[in-house]
């Protein structure tokens, strides 16, 4: 490489070719859900429930909460952490519960884990989706996008889990816009005759940034190289 080939390239890597491609946060609502409940045969009701979020928004969260009555119980947990170019988010839910005959005329079950961000990027952007949803008996993990803040908007990707392990590796371009991304793990289901209810569901999820090639320094090197062969000529 000669001193002018060098300088370019040089140049090029020492000044910003673009820049960087970030996400800037709208909304943050992350909750966590356990409910249990039985009523017996006199009427009378017990219950049990918890509900948790994040005292900070955009702050790492890593919390869990569980209910239970005497025939029933639901747990639930979360693990979300991001910052401008990168979303994980891991979730859990589960419930399960027996109504024995003769006992109790109803039983209720609910867990949920839920991470739903809304972000706004100012020029097209490549999204790497990387992620696995499960689910079992009366569980469901789903992940959605949509093209608005919270609480409206188009779905323009959705993956819905009901019975199943289930790996996804996504690439995603997305205009410069506002949008809404939710992780969801779900279990719950109420009993009003004898029998059994029991699932869970999970959601592990990497949405990152993928970082746009250097093309900016492709021209540079060429010009170089015409320059190098008109010197030789």
């Amino acid at each position: 490489m000669n001193t002018f080939t060098a300088a370019l390239a040089a140049s090029a890597i020492a000044a910003p070719i673009a820049a960087a491609d970030t996400m800037s946060f709208i909304a943050d609502q992350r909750q966590l859900i356990t409910f249990c409940e039985q009523v017996d045969i006199a009427g009378q009701a017990s219950s049990n429930t918890d509900q948790r979020q994040p005292e900070t928004p955009y702050a790492n969260w890593n919390t869990a909460i569980g209910s239970g009555v005497s025939n029933a119980a639901s747990f639930a947990n979360i693990d979300s952490t991001f910052n401008e170019t990168f979303i994980d988010a891991t979730g859990f839910a589960s419930s399960a519960g027996l109504l024995p005959a003769d006992a109790f005329t109803s039983l209720s079950a609910l867990g949920v884990s839920i991470h739903t961000i809304s972000f706004s990027i100012n020029q097209a952007t490549t999204f790497s989706l990387i992620a696995n949803l499960r689910a079992s008996g009366i569980g469901e993990s789903f992940i959605r996008l949509t093209n608005a803040p919270l609480g409206g908007g188009d779905t323009i990707y959705e993956f819905l889990n009901t019975d199943n392990n289930i790996d996804i590796q996504e690439q995603i371009t997305l205009n410069a816009g506002q949008y809404t991304l939710t992780f969801q793990a779900h279990s719950g289901d109420r009993l009003d005759a004898p029998g059994q209810i029991e699932g869970n569901a999970r959601y592990d999820a990497a949405w990152t940034i993928v970082p746009a090639p250097p093309t900016a320094l492709l021209p540079l090197l060429g010009l170089a190289s015409t320059r190098r062969r008109r010197a030789t000529q």
